[in-house]
């Protein structure tokens, strides 16, 4: 029996480790694998998730007293954040109405680049296009992962802030290269200063103390510093070339439309108009950030309109001109012959 053992290790002591070696790879790769079929047991835990009450918040949530219900709890996973795009909650509208605008005014930018009657305007009306579609899918993004935890939340909260400025420098930058067309000086003057505040709001956005909610107040006062200066071109344009002139050539109405929309929206949010009125009744539908969404939605929908007129007058004039300069050639022509 002692040479029987002695024989084995001697000739099969190479084999004890490989197949020790393989039975611990085999039992590895399973754990793997079987770990990773595993759900994660945070996001299993609130994939069947209830609209919460205030009272149920984290405090950090607990911003708007008046809005009783329908929150998302804090889901922790992307994925549900996601999932409930699909679902009734409080943020649904907020999602919807800035996720539909931002997709349409990308659209407006492949449809204007890629059609040929279109590119003479393409260029003119990039900067309105891409910061209004960049300022709404940031929303969009914001109110989509702001039940995901704290830190994500006052993350993205920035991001929204900081595309506000987009929106509103891009839509100034298509109207000066159309309303300041044939005022070289004046339209890179206010194309430079404008951008210039709008950057600045943008740093601002990205801090931490600006996201705070004592700071309401003083966001709405920065954004609304950036469409206070912009009245500026606008008046210049009305001295310049007058009321009637402006109207027509400079599409001043819109603007006129626009600019009084915003100050609606930034009283609309800072107030908290309607749910201070009958706290519960606009939970999920018609309260104050809803509101701001769509009046934001709908002025840049006028300022469109009012591009689009600006564009039509100044090609109809330019086309004119170009007509009489052809006339008075060939006459000039005809009597020197």
């Amino acid at each position: 029996m002692a040479e029987m053992t002695h024989f084995y290790k001697q000739n099969f002591k190479h084999l004890i480790p490989m197949n020790c070696k393989a039975s611990s790879k085999y039992s590895t790769v399973n754990e793997e694998r079987s770990s990773k079929e595993k759900p994660d047991p945070v996001e299993a835990e609130h994939q069947g998730w209830r609209a919460q009450h205030f009272e149920e918040l984290p405090a950090w949530r607990q911003d708007n007293e008046f809005i009783r219900g329908g929150y998302r709890p804090e889901l922790f996973s992307f994925s549900l954040c996601l999932n409930s795009v699909l679902r009734v909650h409080n943020e649904t509208a907020n999602i919807w109405t800035h996720l539909v605008g931002s997709a349409l005014f990308a659209a407006l930018i492949a449809i204007y680049f890629s059609l040929s009657q279109f590119r003479d305007e393409a260029m003119i009306f990039l900067p309105f296009f891409g910061g209004t579609a960049v300022c709404l899918a940031c929303s969009a993004l914001y109110h989509t992962v702001s039940c995901h935890s704290h830190e994500i939340s006052t993350s993205f909260a920035r991001v929204d802030y900081a595309g506000i400025p987009w929106l509103v420098v891009g839509g100034m930058l298509s109207w000066l290269q159309l309303a300041f067309q044939h005022d070289h000086t004046s339209r890179i003057v206010y194309s430079t200063i404008i951008p210039i505040l709008g950057m600045t709001t943008v740093v601002m956005s990205l801090t931490d103390k600006f996201n705070a909610r004592e700071y309401r107040a003083f966001r709405v006062m920065c954004f609304g510093l950036i469409v206070a200066f912009s009245v500026i071109p606008l008046l210049h344009c009305v001295i310049a070339i007058g009321l009637k002139r402006a109207v027509t050539e400079a599409s001043m109405c819109h603007m006129l439309i626009i600019v009084i929309l915003d100050l609606l929206a930034g009283i609309v949010y800072s107030c908290r108009i309607p749910e201070r009125f009958a706290p519960g009744r606009f939970d999920i539908w018609f309260h104050s950030h809803q509101i701001h969404h769509a009046i934001v939605v709908v002025a840049a929908l006028i300022h469109y309109m009012g591009l689009l007129e600006m564009a039509a007058f100044h090609k109809m004039n330019t086309n004119s001109t170009e007509e009489v300069l052809f006339v008075k050639s060939n006459f000039n022509q005809s009597n020197n012959l």
